[in-house]
C-alpha cells in the first residue's frame, strides 16, 4: 500500500480522543481503496466468421473458411463441439461469443465442448468483462463446460473469461494413457499428453453431481495422460459437492489468485477438500480456500504453498498422504533425485471446530516445512502418523503463531450472471495480502 495512504489512515486515530476512535477506525476502513484486476477482453480479431447454430452444433477448423476467429451468435446453441482445431503458436484458432446475451445450454447429458483428434493451438475467449462465454445447465445435467482430450503430441489450449453456471466441471482434463519407461530415477512417458493449458478468469457455480470445479489428471495411479504445463489464475469457484479443485500428474503447474468457497458439501470421504494435489510439481499462491470440511489433501513430494488462506469446517486435520505408497516406481512423475519437500509459508489456517494438529502426516519420505503461518483452532503443526522408518523431516520453520486473530474474507455477490461483479474480495486484510480472484 502507498505509504502516504497509510499515514492518512493512521493520523485520524492519533488526533482524536478515545471516545471517537471507533468512528475514526470505521472511517479509515471506508477510505481503503479496493482495487480489482480487469477481466481481459478477447484478443483483437483476425480473419473472422460469425456462426449461427445448426444441428448438432459442430464447429470444425474449416467452418467459416480459413478464418482464425469463430464468433458464435444467436440462439439454439444447446451444445457445441470444436473438432480438429489446428492453429499455430503465433495464431491460435479461437472461439468467442458475439454479445452478452449468448449462452450455451444443454438438453442432454453431453459434453459442451471437446476437441477432435490432434486439435492444437486453440482457445475460447469471452467477449468482454460484461459478456463472458456463458455455459448454463438448462434442462438436464451436463458433464462439463469444457472438456479437453489429450493426444500423443498434446494440445496447446487457452480459455479466458468463461462462466460455468450449474453444469458439471468447469474444466475437465481426464484422458487415460499407457505409461512406459519409468523407474526409480526416470519419470515415465505416456501415450497421451496435454502439452500446455492456460486458464484464466474462469468462474464456476454449483456444478451438478459429484464433480469438482476443476479436475486435471486422473485418480488412477497407473494409467494417465501427463500434463506437461498447466496454469490457472484468477479463478472463482462457489459451492461444489466434491473437492473444489484437484490436480494430478502435472509436471509443472501454477495456481494463483484463486477463490474457492464451500466445496465438499456432500461430505464424501476423501472428496471433501478445497484442494487436492497428487503426483505433481507445482506452486499454489495468493489464494483463498474456505468452507470445505477439509482444507487440503496432498500426495506429492515437490510443492510450494505460499500466501494462502485455508478455512475448514470439519473436525479433522489436513492430510499428507504417502506418495511412494500410492505410486509405484514405474508410475511416478516425482523421481529421485528431486526436492522431496512440501513448503508451506506465509499462510493463514483457520479451523472452525478442529483443535488437533494442523496436518496429519502419513508420508514417511517427504520433508514438510511450515514457516511464518498464522493458525487458529489447530494447536500443533503435525500429527506424526508415519509408519516404518521415516526419512522425511517435519520442520517448524519458525514464525508460526497459534491462536492468531485471522479476519474472515468477505465478498460481493455470488450471482453467476453478474459477470463483472461476483466474487470480489471486500475484506481489507486479505486484499492487502493480494489474495483471491480479481485481487491484484
Amino acid at each position: 500500500m502507498n505509504k502516504l495512504l497509510i499515514l492518512l489512515l493512521v493520523l485520524p486515530l492519533l488526533a482524536i480522543g478515545q471516545r471517537d476512535k471507533k468512528k475514526a477506525f470505521l472511517f479509515s476502513l471506508q477510505s481503503y481503496n479496493f482495487t480489482y484486476t480487469t477481466i481481459p477482453s478477447r484478443p483483437t480479431l483476425g480473419t473472422s466468421a460469425t456462426l449461427t447454430w445448426s444441428s448438432p452444433g459442430n464447429i470444425l477448423n474449416s467452418t467459416g473458411g480459413t478464418t482464425q476467429d469463430k464468433i458464435i451468435s444467436g440462439t439454439g446453441w444447446n451444445e457445441f463441439h470444436a473438432f480438429s482445431f489446428v492453429g499455430t503458436s503465433g495464431a491460435y484458432q479461437r472461439i468467442s461469443n458475439e454479445d452478452a446475451s449468448f449462452t450455451v445450454g444443454s438438453i442432454a447429458n453431453n459434453l459442451t465442448t471437446k476437441e477432435g483428434t490432434n486439435s492444437t493451438y486453440f482457445e475460447y475467449n469471452g467477449l468482454s468483462p460484461t459478456a463472458a462465454l456463458y455455459f448454463v445447465r438448462d434442462e438436464a445435467d451436463a458433464t462439463s463446460a469444457i472438456q479437453l482430450t489429450a493426444d500423443a503430441a498434446g494440445p496447446y489450449f487457452r480459455a479466458n473469461n468463461i462462466v460455468n453456471d450449474s453444469r458439471g466441471y468447469a474444466f475437465f482434463a481426464n484422458t487415460s494413457g499407457t505409461l512406459s519407461g519409468g523407474n526409480a530415477t526416470t519419470a515415465p512417458t505416456s501415450t497421451t499428453n496435454y502439452q500446455d493449458i492456460e486458464l484464466s478468469y474462469i468462474r464456476s457455480f454449483n456444478p451438478t453431481g459429484n464433480k469438482e470445479h476443476v479436475y486435471v489428471g486422473a485418480t488412477t495411479t497407473s494409467a494417465y495422460a501427463i500434463h506437461q504445463n498447466f496454469s490457472l489464475s484468477h479463478f472463482f469457484g462457489y459451492q461444489s459437492t466434491w473437492d473444489g479443485m484437484q490436480f494430478q500428474n502435472a509436471k509443472d503447474f501454477t495456481v494463483s489468485n484463486v477463490t474457492v468457497i464451500d466445496a465438499g458439501s456432500a461430505g464424501t470421504a476423501s472428496q471433501d477438500a478445497s484442494l487436492q494435489v497428487q503426483n505433481s510439481y507445482g506452486t499454489v499462491s495468493n489464494s483463498i480456500f474456505m468452507g470445505a470440511p477439509q482444507g487440503f489433501r496432498f500426495s506429492t513430494l515437490n510443492l510450494t504453498v505460499t500466501n494462502c488462506y485455508f478455512q475448514w469446517t470439519g473436525n479433522k486435520a489436513n492430510e499428507i498422504i504417502s506418495y511412494y505408497g500410492n505410486y509405484a516406481a514405474t508410475n511416478r512423475l516425482m523421481v529421485n533425485p528431486i526436492t522431496t519437500e512440501i513448503l508451506i509459508q506465509d499462510c493463514d489456517f483457520d479451523a472452525s471446530t478442529w483443535t488437533g494438529a494442523l496436518m496429519n502426516v502419513l508420508d514417511p519420505d517427504v520433508t514438510i516445512t511450515v514457516t511464518n503461518c498464522r493458525i487458529r483452532g489447530a494447536t500443533s503443526l503435525f500429527q506424526d502418523s508415519r509408519g516404518m522408518s521415516p526419512t522425511g523431516a517435519l520442520v517448524d520453520g519458525g514464525g508460526n503463531t497459534f491462536g492468531a486473530t485471522i479476519p474472515t474474507p468477505t465478498f460481493t455477490n455470488f450471482t453467476p450472471s453478474n459477470f463483472d461483479g461476483h466474487g470480489k474480495l471486500t475484506e481489507q486484510t486479505h486484499h492487502e495480502l493480494h489474495r483471491g480472484y480479481r485481487t491484484p
